[in-house]
């Protein structure tokens, strides 16, 4: 691919309405990183991927 910073804008970016494309917007102002869950709470048989692994 070859960078072209005169039609960067028209080839990367597109107009978007948020209201027109969503039902809903949520807003966090604040976050923070999730504690992963103990040993005590690993399910003996369950694939890693489950759901979706077969």
């Amino acid at each position: 691919m070859i960078y072209r910073p005169d039609t960067e804008l028209q080839s990367h970016y597109a107009e978007a309405s948020v209201a027109q494309q969503f039902d809903a917007v949520v807003w966090f102002d604040e976050t923070h990183a999730v504690t992963p869950l103990g040993l005590e709470h690993r399910r003996i048989g369950v694939p890693d991927t489950y759901p979706f692994g077969f």
